[in-house]
């Protein structure tokens, strides 16, 4: 009995956090009723950037003011697919503070940068512990995320903070998880069979297999995907 308690209770909260998220895309339930989106907290003097996809987010300026290498860069062209990333580090595992957060930003781009030889951090989207999301490598050039050049081509890069294969999401992430993805989905006609895990893109171009995104988010969006994601239009 306490299992399937559990078990019910989860579902609850998955179809509510899915709720949200549509009708944020655009969608009105029965009746008048609105969900808002929770916008990223910016205290006085700091700045949020443009909606991205209609979600939104702190400017990379929050996080960063250095330049792209645009020797390294590749324009993204139309884009047809969006990967899901974790972070998969121990560090900081619950920080939610802004300052936190950027610096955090700013050792994974240096990271990239030296490990990857990529011409910025190489995801496009971050989304911290606190369900905040961060604008990280303009969308308009294509990332540095998904394993080799073939498979980043028109794919957008989510990074979830956390390390998912010992961490559970927070209910912040999953909201905003939940809701990015059904605003790019609807913004770029992207449907549900091209929304993947790490792992799941790498297994399609026959890549070096990782346990990213971690068991905990790779369950996530095996739900998201056999009910709210597949619906999305």
């Amino acid at each position: 009995m306490k299992r399937l308690g559990k078990l019910i209770t989860g579902r609850a909260r998955l179809a509510a956090v899915v709720a949200a998220a549509v009708v944020v895309a655009g969608c009105r339930p029965a009746g008048d009723g609105r969900v808002v989106y929770p916008s990223p907290s910016t205290a006085p003097g700091r700045t949020a950037a443009a909606p991205i996809g209609g979600v939104a987010a702190l400017a990379r300026a929050e996080w960063t003011r250095a330049s792209l290498i645009s020797a390294r860069l590749e324009p993204m062209g139309r884009i047809t697919a969006v990967t899901v990333h974790h972070e998969g580090s121990a560090e900081g595992d619950d920080d939610t503070g802004l300052g936190d957060v950027a610096a955090r930003l700013r050792r994974i781009r240096a990271s990239h940068l030296d490990r990857l030889h990529a011409g910025d951090i190489g995801y496009h989207y971050v989304i911290d512990r606190a369900g905040r999301v961060w604008e990280c490598r303009p969308i308009e050039y294509q990332g540095a995320h998904a394993g080799n050049g073939e498979a980043n081509r028109g794919n957008i890069g989510i990074c979830v903070l956390g390390n998912f294969e010992r961490q559970e999401l927070t209910e912040e992430q999953k909201t905003s998880l939940a809701t990015l993805l059904v605003r790019l989905m609807r913004e770029h006609g992207i449907g549900a069979d091209r929304v993947y895990t790490h792992r799941e893109i790498k297994k399609k171009f026959g890549l070096t297999p990782t346990l990213c995104p971690g068991r905990n988010l790779q369950l996530y969006m095996d739900q998201l995907r056999r009910g709210p994601l597949r619906v999305v239009r």
